[in-house]
């Protein structure tokens, strides 16, 4: 919320003694009594531009705590600070500066609220080796199918295994997570025959399918 400064000046004129009240917005990102650039002195003289610089700077500090990377962040306004507010001379400049700025970081503050809401879970499937997702797959109750392969290490984590172990140099990989996160099975698959040129076995997943009645 804005505060108000308000400086109370007394003079004396010939038998007569007059009061003239000068008030000054302060906005909510500075200091007004600490006013030193043309562009702050025009926000702190301005009651409109000071209620958007109030308005921006409650948006501002929203987004900054949702946002992961905040650094970047900072960084963005800081460049909008030099680059676009405090290269405005006038009050038309800044008012259109201020109100495209606060029409970003809504639209910016809204991404990150979509993007938190369509994440239902977050975890991690592998061992040391490369492993590699190639196609997954989303079931009607929501299991997750995923397909790829894993090379060079033997600690890719199996449960419920047809096949436990890596065979060849490359191994492919079939896993089933249910539809909050919990791992149902992994499997290895592939042969220890090697195939054309290739002078080891070498298996992977490019793909998965899910049949009618489910996986």
């Amino acid at each position: 919320m804005k505060n108000v400064l308000t400086m109370i000046m007394i003079w004396l004129t010939a038998g007569a003694m007059g009061v003239l009240i000068i008030s000054s917005a302060l906005a909510a990102s500075f200091s007004c009594e600490k006013a030193s650039s043309l562009q702050e002195k025009l926000i702190c003289n301005d009651s409109e531009l000071s209620r958007l610089d109030d308005e921006l700077s409650a948006i501002y500090k929203k987004v900054l705590a949702d946002t992961p990377n905040k650094d970047q962040f900072r960084k963005q306004q800081k460049n909008w600070l030099t680059d676009e507010r405090n290269k405005c001379s006038n009050r038309e400049c800044l008012d259109q500066a201020y109100k495209t700025r606060i029409e970003q970081l809504n639209t910016h503050s809204l991404s990150v609220e979509q993007c938190r809401s369509q994440i239902a879970f977050s975890t991690y499937l592998g061992g040391k080796g490369d492993d590699r997702a190639n196609s997954i797959r989303v079931d009607s109750a929501g299991n997750i199918y995923i397909g790829g392969s894993t090379q060079y290490w033997d600690d890719f984590p199996t449960l419920n295994a047809i096949q436990d172990k890596r065979r060849g140099d490359s191994s492919g990989i079939v896993a089933k997570f249910s539809s909050d996160g919990k791992l149902q099975w992994a499997t290895h698959l592939g042969g220890t025959k090697a195939y054309g040129s290739y002078p080891s076995a070498y298996s992977e997943v490019s793909g998965v399918a899910i049949a009618s009645t489910g996986g």
